[in-house]
C-alpha cells in the first residue's frame, strides 16, 4: 500500500509540473560503487549509487535497488547528501529490495552526483550482483522527456579469506536538526478519495531523515493562554491523511534524523475553533458551576444556622 501511495502521489508531482511523457532520448548512466568488491565476512560494506546525467538537467528518478539477499542484508541508508532534494518515496528495505523515487526541483546535472549509500552486512560467503532494476530518469527539460538509462552492475563477493577492515560507522556525529520545511494540506480526488492529505517532506544532510511524527491538536487561544484537546505524537509517511477533515486542528510536523535532532513545523488550522467547540471547556465550566452551586448551598446552610 505504502509502494502505491508513492507512485500516485509520484505520479501527481509530474501532473502539477505539466509534465508529459515523451519517448525515451538521450541517456542517464547509473553506477554502483564500494571500497572493495571482496569482502570480509565479518565486515560490514558500503555501497554508493551514483548517477551521471550526461550532460543534462534531470529532475526526476525512481528505481528498485536489488541485491542478494541470500548473502547480505541492508543494515544502514544513508541519504544525507543525496542529490535528491524531494523524495516521493525513500529509499527503504521491502520484500528484500530498496525502491526509491525522488524529485529535483530546478534540475541537476553532474557526472557523480550521488543518490543514497546503502551499507550491507554479509550473512554468508559466495558471489552475487548488486544493481537497479526498473530505473526511470526524467530530464528538466519542460516536457518530462524519458532518458534512457544504463546500469552498471557490481558483483561482490563474500569469503572468509578477504582482508578485514574496520567496521563503518552507521551514524556521524550530528548535532543540526533537519532542513526547514513547508508541508501542504491539499485535496485530489485521485489520492486517499479525494480526502483532505498532507504533503510534507525534508532533507538532512547529516545522517538523513529516520523518521515523521505528526500530531493534530484543536486549540483555542486567548492573550497568553493556549486551551487545546490533547493530542498524540504517531509515527507517519508522506503522503499523510488528515484525521481532522473539518480542518479545525494545528498540524504539527515532526521530522527527526538517525541521531535525534528534530525540526518542528506547524501549521495552523484553515478554520478557527470558537471556544464553545472545545468539548471539554463545556465540563470546565459544568465542573465550576457545580462546585459554585455547592459553595453557595453550603454558605447558606451556615447562615441559617447561625440565625437560629
Amino acid at each position: 500500500m505504502k509502494h502505491t501511495h508513492a507512485r500516485v502521489l509520484f505520479a501527481i508531482m509530474f501532473i502539477a509540473l505539466s509534465w508529459c511523457w515523451a519517448p525515451p532520448v538521450f541517456a542517464a548512466d547509473i553506477f554502483v560503487e564500494a571500497e572493495n568488491s571482496h569482502i570480509n565476512l565479518a565486515n560490514t560494506f558500503e555501497v554508493n549509487f551514483f548517477l551521471d546525467t550526461q550532460g543534462v538537467d534531470i529532475n526526476a528518478l525512481e528505481g528498485n535497488v536489488v541485491f542478494p539477499e541470500q548473502l547480505i542484508a541492508v543494515k544502514d541508508i544513508k541519504d544525507g547528501n543525496s542529490l535528491v532534494n524531494f523524495w516521493v518515496e525513500r529509499p527503504h528495505v521491502t520484500n528484500g529490495t530498496v525502491p526509491f523515487s525522488g524529485i529535483i526541483p530546478g534540475g541537476f546535472e553532474s557526472k557523480r552526483g550521488l543518490m543514497f549509500s546503502i551499507i550491507f552486512q554479509p550473512k554468508q560467503t559466495g558471489t552475487g550482483d548488486i544493481t537497479v532494476h526498473d530505473m526511470q530518469v526524467l530530464l528538466n527539460d519542460g516536457n518530462g522527456t524519458a532518458a534512457s538509462t544504463t546500469v552498471q552492475q557490481f558483483n561482490i563477493t563474500i569469503s572468509r579469506e578477504a582482508p578485514t577492515s574496520q567496521p563503518l560507522e552507521t551514524q556521524q556525529r550530528d548535532t543540526v536538526p533537519p532542513e526547514q520545511f513547508e508541508p501542504v494540506v491539499t485535496s485530489d480526488s485521485s489520492l486517499f478519495d479525494g480526502k483532505y492529505t498532507l504533503v510534507f517532506a525534508t532533507q538532512d544532510k547529516g545522517t538523513g531523515i529516520d523518521h515523521y511524527e505528526i500530531k493534530e491538536s484543536r486549540e483555542f487561544h486567548l492573550w497568553k493562554w493556549t486551551f487545546a484537546e490533547p493530542g498524540k505524537w504517531v509515527i507517519a509517511e508522506n503522503p499523510y491523511v488528515l484525521q481532522d477533515q473539518e480542518l479545525k486542528s494545528y498540524i504539527y510536523i515532526k521530522a527527526i534524523d538517525k541521531n535525534g535532532n528534530e525540526r518542528i513545523v506547524t501549521l495552523e488550522p484553515l478554520h478557527t475553533m470558537k471556544w464553545y467547540e472545545i468539548w471539554w471547556i463545556w465540563s470546565i465550566i459544568g465542573v465550576s458551576m457545580f462546585i459554585l452551586f455547592i459553595g453557595t448551598k453550603i454558605l447558606w446552610r451556615k447562615k441559617t444556622i447561625s440565625k437560629v
